[in-house]
C-alpha cells in the first residue's frame, strides 16, 4: 500500500508550499517588512513575502483556516488610525522567532490600533509595543469577534516613561468564548497609564484568561469587566503585580459568575475581596499579597484554614 502523509504540497503565489495539513488545510501566506512586496507573485514562500499583515490578511478566504506567518525582524509601526484589520473569520495570526526578533509593531499615536471583526481570529507570538503616550487600545475585538484567541503575545509600554497602552485588549459586548493564554502584559510600573490589560465592555460570556502575566500599574485593574454581567469568566493560574495602589488584579460587574483559581502575585487592595472584587464567581486557592515583602499564606486555628489578609 502507498504511504501516507499530511504533508502536501501546493501551487501558492508562484511557489510551491509545503503544509502540514493536519494542522490545517488552509493556505499558507508570510509577512515580511524587510524583504517583502505586497502584491501579485508575492506572499507564497519565506523568499517572496508579502510587506505587511493587513495585506496578508486580505488574500485569506473565509472559514478556510488559512495562516500567515509573520517571520523573525518584521517590524510595522503604526499612526493615526492605522494597524492590520482582522476581518477574515478562522485566520491564524502567527509569528515566528523568540525575544526582540519577534514580529513586533508599535504604536506611534494614541488612536493607532489593531482590530478584530471577524468570528475564529488567532493571533499568536507577536509583540505589541507602546511608542506613544495613552494608546487607547492596542487590540480592539468588535461584538462580531466571537472566538477569539490570544497566546504567547506581548504588550510592553516601550521602556520610555509616559509611553502606555491604555487598554491592552479592549473587547465589545458579544465577542464571546474568547481564550488569552500564556500572554505577558508589562505595563509601566510607576505611572498609572494603564487602566487595564483587557478589559470587556458589555457582557463577553465564557472568556478564559489562563497562564498569563500582568506586570505594572493598572488604575482600574489588570482584568475589568465591569459595565455587565458575564457568564462563566475563568481566571486560571495567572501571575499578577498591579502596583496601583489601592486597585485589584481582577473587577468584574456584580454578579459575573465564573471561577478565580491559582492567582499568584500583588494587588494592593486593602482586603483579599479588594483585590479579587467579583461577588458571584468561586475563588479557589488565590494567593495575592497587597505590599511587597510579605507573605501569601493559608493561616488558621483548631484546623480550620483561613486566607491570611495579607
Amino acid at each position: 500500500m502507498p504511504s501516507k502523509t499530511e504533508l502536501f504540497g501546493r501551487w501558492l503565489q508562484g511557489s510551491v508550499v509545503i503544509a502540514d495539513e493536519g494542522v490545517s488545510t488552509g493556505r499558507r501566506f508570510w509577512v515580511h517588512s524587510g524583504t517583502g512586496t505586497d502584491g501579485a507573485g508575492h506572499g507564497g514562500s519565506p523568499d517572496a513575502p508579502f510587506a505587511s499583515i493587513d495585506y496578508a490578511i486580505g488574500k485569506c478566504t473565509a472559514d478556510k483556516g488559512d495562516i500567515i506567518y509573520v517571520m523573525p525582524g518584521h517590524a510595522e509601526s503604526y499612526g493615526d488610525g492605522e494597524g492590520f484589520t482582522a476581518d477574515i473569520a478562522a485566520v491564524r495570526i502567527i509569528g515566528i522567532g523568540w525575544g526582540a526578533a519577534r514580529p513586533t509593531l508599535t504604536f506611534a499615536h494614541a488612536a493607532a490600533s489593531c482590530a478584530v471583526s471577524a468570528a475564529s481570529v488567532a493571533i499568536e507570538n507577536i509583540r505589541f509595543v507602546a511608542g506613544i503616550t495613552a494608546v487607547a487600545a492596542g487590540v480592539a475585538l468588535a461584538a462580531t469577534a466571537t472566538d477569539f484567541e490570544m497566546r504567547g503575545c506581548e504588550f510592553y509600554w516601550g521602556g520610555t516613561t509616559g509611553d502606555d497602552f491604555v487598554l491592552c485588549v479592549s473587547m465589545l459586548a458579544g465577542a464571546d468564548r474568547a481564550i488569552f493564554e500564556g500572554n505577558r502584559f508589562l505595563q509601566e510600573p510607576a505611572v498609572a497609564g494603564n487602566a487595564s490589560a483587557i478589559k470587556f465592555v458589555g457582557p463577553c460570556d465564557n472568556m478564559i484568561i489562563r497562564g498569563n502575566e500582568f506586570m505594572g500599574d493598572s488604575s482600574v485593574a489588570c482584568v475589568n469587566g465591569i459595565t455587565a454581567i458575564s457568564q462563566g469568566l475563568m481566571f486560571l493560574d495567572n501571575v499578577v503585580h498591579n502596583a496601583d495602589a489601592g486597585e485589584p488584579y481582577l473587577e468584574v460587574f456584580t454578579g459575573t459568575t465564573g471561577v478565580i483559581a491559582n492567582t499568584r502575585g500583588l494587588a494592593s487592595g486593602a482586603t483579599i475581596a479588594a483585590n479579587a472584587v467579583a461577588d458571584a464567581m468561586a475563588h479557589c486557592e488565590n494567593f495575592v499579597v497587597n505590599t511587597a515583602g510579605t507573605y501569601a499564606i493559608i493561616g488558621g486555628a483548631g484546623g480550620v484554614p483561613a486566607v491570611d489578609a495579607d
